[in-house]
């Protein structure tokens, strides 16, 4: 057997066993050339090693061989070791950078907790790796994210661990620089040396940079689960993940890229409340986790839609579940800031008692002025939260689950939706008051599947100018703040659709309402995005007069390919 201090391939002196596992070890090893600290996995090739468990150890270090990116770990070597070195047993040898630090597992039985904040930060870099491997033709899907594969890079090394790692010049490039990896899936009786690159870049864009951590580095280990999807179909693949972490599709061996992301829901989960997955009680296969941590209702949703036990239902890319993350966190309460700066220098000056007494009417003020824009933030990205989850608007305040009544002592608050928007109101009921409206609007995404992005913008408008706020306006596939009113957050001009679909879909709408039937029904008919398409018919349905064009709005509805969403623009149609 190998043992400690042992240097194998003449290269490498183990130091310390790191893990137990009995059908593979893992160890931490001197590279004695560089004088680093590697990790060197061991797979012993013995009459009971599964010829499975061989093909799943290479094809890890062929995936890693072809991969550089900051969050996973290098590739540096692979080898064999003779039975004569290897204590009568050959073994396979990978070698890999050493990652100081600790997995989340780790950090979980030492009782670490994780705030909803840290939580989201882990998030976000999560799924900035995951854009990465899905995005690759054929894409890459790890298969067994949890939270011991996850390593949170210890504070203290961090700056100088990412300065050499952005240093390496000479690595042969992979995934951060646009190459692909081509995948082929054998049969089990053949060889497992299976993974070529090729230096084709990818059609899909770089992955968006995420904001600026505030949790150490968090990096995406053991690629031994890799799975692509090359040639998944008729090839039969063994079911590989860790229960609780792995969704229903993926134990019944269909793991797709939305199978990273329940793993990476279920991660959150853990993390978030301290309990594995596993142990959480179920309700038709969806997790319970909601009444043992407390977190806000649009992250708790975002949670939700990860978590779905239907696929369908998911996020179907991690470049998708990203935006819709920080769409729930688009506006910043800058107002938060300056009063804690106020705060702050009345402590200095007056000392603790001062301070509350300056703070507290203060602060009823802020809130007296403030309240409307607040509350239209917080309507707005909680309307995005809600159509994530239950694919349309609601104009109910109740069921966006926020603290915000529909009327208080300063505001009346009421909202008005559609298929492929939705406004929010704050109307002032107190001179001296602004108005405020919050749009939201749905636009596809660029991609070959049928998704839909949200994109909100909060109007201020002085209180003699109310009435600009009943009819925001909707030209040249732009929705605009009403004139009179100033847009907050976002474009000036408003919410300007660029997607080609989304132009169309807006300008049929527009149509619509300027009376023009016919040009919106003809523009309609050439939306290709299927969704779109739907949402588009249901929008124009209300606008329609006449018999004839009730009945080429239905051809056109009976065209759209997706049966739900075809269904919904049948049903609205009829009615009329």
């Amino acid at each position: 057997m190998l043992k400690s201090q042992q240097v194998v391939q003449n290269r490498y002196r183990l130091q310390q066993q790191l893990s137990e596992n009995p059908t593979r070890q893992t160890w931490l090893a001197e590279d004695i050339e560089s004088e680093q600290q590697v990790i060197v996995k061991l797979l012993p090739f013995s009459p009971q090693t599964q010829w499975q468990e061989i093909k799943l150890f290479e094809r890890e270090a062929q995936v890693l061989k072809h991969i550089s990116r900051p969050q996973i770990p290098h590739y540096l070597d692979y080898f064999s070791i003779e039975k004569e070195e290897g204590g009568g047993l050959p073994w396979f040898a990978l070698v890999q950078e050493y990652i100081p630090g600790k997995s989340l597992q780790q950090l979980l039985k030492e009782d670490k907790s994780f705030t909803e904040a840290e939580a989201k930060d882990i998030a976000r870099q999560l799924l900035a790796i995951l854009i990465d491997l899905h995005e690759l033709s054929p894409p890459i899907l790890h298969r067994d994210i949890k939270p011991s594969n996850l390593i949170a890079l210890s504070g203290e090394v961090e700056d100088s661990h990412q300065s050499k790692v952005e240093g390496t010049g000479n690595r042969e490039q992979g995934i951060g620089n646009s190459n692909q990896l081509i995948v082929q899936e054998n049969s089990e009786q053949s060889s497992p040396r299976h993974l070529t690159a090729s230096s084709t870049p990818p059609a899909s864009s770089a992955p968006p940079a995420p904001p600026t951590s505030h949790y150490p580095s968090i990096y995406l280990v053991d690629f031994g689960a890799v799975q692509d999807r090359a040639k998944a179909e008729g090839v039969t693949f063994t079911v590989v993940g860790t229960g609780g972490y792995s969704p229903p599709e993926q134990l019944w061996g269909k793991a797709v890229a939305a199978s990273d992301l329940y793993a990476l829901g279920a991660t959150l989960v853990h993390l978030l409340t301290g309990i594995a997955p596993g142990d959480l009680p179920q309700h038709r296969m969806r997790l319970q986790f909601r009444d043992k941590v407390s977190l806000s209702p649009e992250f708790a949703r975002w949670l939700d839609k990860l978590l779905d036990p239907a696929v369908e239902k998911r996020f179907t890319q991690a470049r998708q579940a990203l935006e819709a993350l920080e769409a729930t966190e688009k506006v910043k309460i800058l107002e938060k800031a300056s009063f804690l700066r106020l705060g702050g220098l009345a402590l200095i000056q007056y000392g603790v008692v001062g301070l509350c007494a300056l703070a507290l009417p203060l602060f009823a003020a802020y809130r007296y002025t403030h309240e409307g824009k607040i509350n239209v933030g917080s309507m707005n990205r909680a309307q995005q939260a809600y159509v994530i989850e239950k694919n349309e608007f609601t104009d109910s305040i109740e069921e966006l689950g926020i603290s915000v009544k529909e009327q208080t002592e300063n505001y009346t608050y009421n909202i008005q939706k559609t298929p492929l928007f939705v406004f929010n109101y704050a109307i002032s009921r107190k001179p001296g008051l602004n108005n405020y409206l919050g749009i939201v609007a749905l636009i596809p995404m660029n991609s070959p599947a049928d998704e839909l992005l949200t994109v909100p913008i909060t109007c201020e408008a002085e209180r003699q100018k109310a009435s600009y706020l009943i009819d925001p306006r909707i030209a040249n596939a732009t929705i605009e703040c009403p004139p009179g009113t100033i847009a907050l957050n976002g474009s000036q001009e408003g919410i300007i659709i660029e997607n080609e679909n989304g132009k169309l879909a807006y300008n049929a709408l527009e149509s619509a309402i300027a009376g023009q039937l016919d040009k919106a029904l003809e523009t309609a008919e050439t939306i290709t995005n299927q969704a779109l398409k739907a949402r588009t018919l249901v929008a124009i349905a209300p606008h329609l007069k006449t018999p004839q064009q009730r009945d080429r709005a239905m051809q056109l509805a009976e065209t759209i390919k997706k049966e739900e969403s075809q269904k919904r623009a049948i049903d609205t149609i009829q009615k009329r």
